[in-house]
């Protein structure tokens, strides 16, 4: 199957998708020209073929993790962040092949997207969400100064703009990319614009 789907983004043309969506439709279109393969066999079967079960089975991974004092969890070597008002809780998480949903005591408190390692020679990585620390970083701004990849953490650092002021964004544009930064965000709760 893995061969026939290399063929077809080959014969495509582009293995660039402008969505998920789009190539799903391409996995779907090759499993429907597989299955034709096999229709008559298929019929021939299907009176001997048992019902299905009356109750989905489960098509997710159930794993737990303990939430660290970063407010962040380890799942298959990816640091993700997770609200910090679950610092110290047992999370059941519930690993799908597109997110994570995290349970605690069988209510649902997070919901991740899911993430793998990319890279060759690369076996670690990370998802930061820094809505879910930025509680935390607001009570200390300068925490994030020694934080490696700050960047990371507040994309922001970089595009906040201050409207038509040219010295204000020209001396914002020189500040260092610490926690300084952060610091005045959280404090005047500036907006980006891209």
């Amino acid at each position: 199957m893995k061969n026939r789907i290399k063929q077809a983004i080959y014969l495509r043309g582009s293995a660039d998708f402008t969505s998920v969506a789009e190539y799903q439709a391409l996995i779907d279109a090759q499993v429907a020209k597989l299955n034709q393969q096999c229709q008559t066999k298929y019929e021939q079967e299907k009176e001997h073929l048992q019902p299905l079960p009356k109750y989905r089975t489960p098509d997710y991974e159930v794993l737990t993790a303990k939430v660290s004092k970063r407010s962040t969890i380890d799942v298959r070597c990816i640091l993700y962040t997770v609200p910090s008002r679950l610092i110290g809780r047992q999370l059941e998480l519930h690993l799908y092949h597109d997110r994570i949903v995290g349970y605690l005591e069988r209510h649902p408190v997070v919901e991740l997207p899911r993430k793998r390692v990319s890279g060759k020679g690369k076996r670690r990585d990370r998802c930061i969400n820094y809505r879910h620390v930025i509680g935390s970083m607001r009570l200390k701004p300068r925490a994030l100064s020694i934080a490696p990849g700050n960047q990371t953490y507040f994309p922001i650092l970089n595009t906040a703009k201050f409207g038509n002021s040219s010295k204000l964004n020209l001396t914002w544009s020189r500040l260092p990319k610490s926690s300084l930064k952060v610091s005045i965000l959280l404090q005047f709760k500036i907006k980006s614009r891209p």
